[in-house]
């Protein structure tokens, strides 16, 4: 990254907030999933049972956090969207910075780059998000960070000369990492603390892996790549701690990891020993240390002080049966969707509703005025992406480019593991994918480039044709702009944006 590209990366990052940030705060009511996030945020502030405990708690921290700066239970400026929104349009600026710098390091083109984060920055999708109090834009932004370090990590151990101690060292070491955890575990948190034997596992687990991660840091796992492997670390963490749906990257990176020590070629070779123990450790480690108040709140249903791990791990329990069953009876919602869908912009989730009209006017279509915010990505770079999302698995193999790869086969591990899900889908469950798309929207958009560079004819029509499809994306954003962001319009204004049927909410 050159100066030139950190500062355009923060443009487009700041531009993203002022944007995001415009009457950010209406509706001055919850609307949709906010019902649950800011009321849990707000018991965190007051030290009260939780609400919503369906999801890791650090999102609701962090609303919590927004809360208490910017608005909220212990603000003087009121328990209102001002403070519940806040952090989450800081996240989401933080996201166009994360994809510009992993674009940047992707298309090697500061230009391209700058196309990338305009796509996001353009996106209904990454708009509305941003600018509502629910975990998904933090999972989107902990999801791709996840990606960008392992990539990185990845790129700079490769080729590096690795000081690996003798095989014998390493299973000596691995033995006793496993003999202390386990005299931990089951000695202390088992005989003493008198925990459940899912908690004991998680502590061996867990006493294990730094155990040995503080042996394996004495002998430096490419010394070079050693920040990139503590970002992924933590991001892994946090991820894990906002919604379940990051543990899919999760799986992803320590599947590439172990794919990549087999395979038979030594410049791609990492210390796959390392990374176990640092990530695994420093997962579990974050993913605890999210539940510190949960651990020193009272008990919902005694309200007896504080809860023990065991209470926690049978959470887990309650929240993997949250999902796995109550979701799946609950009664259908209006929309849901199927995993199938998302791709299509089939059904996108309708957040807020709100006919004004009255009186006479009540069944003018002409009259004002109707509200709506609506999780609409823009159709054009949405659509694109099911041309530029194979394209990109087309150049990974052809090219043997490994950020490709990746990023071909995150779309999937984030997309298909919710075909298996019985629970009640919806499209923000794809949310993820919205900037995986943006980036082989891009990666397309340079392929096309860079076959025209052979002839001045075909230069030129390639610059006219990125152009407006740039110039499209910014119209689209503008045009569907009122239902992104609940300005009121006509009844056949609103209606004209609904382009599919199974978009409309209310009297369409």
């Amino acid at each position: 990254m050159t100066r030139f590209d950190k500062r355009a990366a923060l443009g487009w990052s700041l531009l993203s907030f002022i944007l995001c940030g415009i009457r950010y705060w209406y509706p001055p009511q919850a609307y949709f999933d906010e019902v649950y996030y800011p009321r849990s945020a707000a018991e965190y502030l007051t030290w009260s049972p939780q609400y919503e405990w369906t999801h890791p708690p650090l999102t609701k921290l962090l609303i919590a956090l927004s809360m208490l700066l910017f608005g909220g239970v212990h603000s003087s400026l009121g328990n209102s969207g001002y403070g519940w929104r806040f952090l989450n349009l800081v996240v989401g600026a933080a996201l166009v910075y994360l994809l510009y710098v992993f674009a940047r390091r992707i298309t090697d083109s500061s230009a391209f780059a700058s196309i990338a984060a305009a796509l996001l920055v353009f996106d209904g999708f990454h708009f509305t998000q941003s600018r509502i109090a629910t975990p998904e834009i933090t999972v989107a932004f902990f999801s791709l960070l996840i990606l960008y370090a392992f990539f990185k990590y990845w790129d700079e151990a490769s080729g590096a000369a690795a000081a690996i101690p003798r095989l014998g060292v390493l299973a000596a070491a691995v033995c006793a990492s496993l003999a202390l955890g386990a005299g931990v575990a089951f000695g202390i948190v088992g005989a003493v603390a008198h925990q459940s034997f899912a908690a004991v596992l998680l502590t061996w687990a867990f006493v294990a892996c730094a155990i040995y991660a503080a042996f394996r840091l004495t002998v430096a796992p490419r010394p070079r790549a050693l920040r990139s492997l503590w970002l992924l670390a933590l991001a892994c963490g946090l991820g894990a701690a906002s919604k379940w749906n990051a543990l899919f990257d999760v799986v992803l990176v320590f599947t590439f990891a172990t794919g990549i020590v087999l395979l038979p070629k030594p410049k791609w070779r990492l210390d796959l020993d390392a990374f176990v123990a640092i990530v695994g450790a420093a997962t579990i480690a974050l993913y605890l240390a999210s539940y510190v108040p949960f651990f020193l709140t009272a008990r919902p249903a005694t309200f007896e002080p504080g809860h023990d791990l065991s209470a926690m791990m049978d959470l887990q329990y309650q929240m993997f049966t949250y999902h796995d069953v109550t979701v799946t009876h609950n009664a259908p919602h209006p929309y849901s969707s199927k995993w199938w869908e998302w791709p299509l912009l089939y059904q996108p989730v309708a957040y807020w509703y709100h006919d004004f009209r009255t009186g006479a006017n009540a069944a003018n279509p002409n009259a004002c005025c109707v509200n709506e915010i609506i999780s609409l990505p823009n159709p054009l770079t949405w659509w694109f992406g099911l041309l530029s999302v194979p394209l990109l698995g087309v150049l990974a193999w052809r090219r043997r480019n490994r950020a490709y790869l990746l990023l071909f086969a995150a779309y999937f591990a984030q997309w298909l593991p919710w075909a298996a899900s019985p629970r009640m889908l919806f499209e923000y469950h794809f949310f993820p994918n919205d900037a995986i798309i943006v980036i082989a929207d891009t990666v397309a958009l340079q392929w096309i480039w860079t076959r025209a560079q052979h002839s001045p004819e075909h230069r030129e029509l390639a610059k006219w044709g990125i152009g407006v499809f740039l110039a499209a994306t910014v119209a689209l954003f503008v045009y569907f702009y009122p239902v992104l962001a609940a300005d009121r319009i006509t009844w056949n204004a609103w209606h004209a944006r609904m382009w599919l049927s199974h978009w409309v909410i209310g009297p369409g």
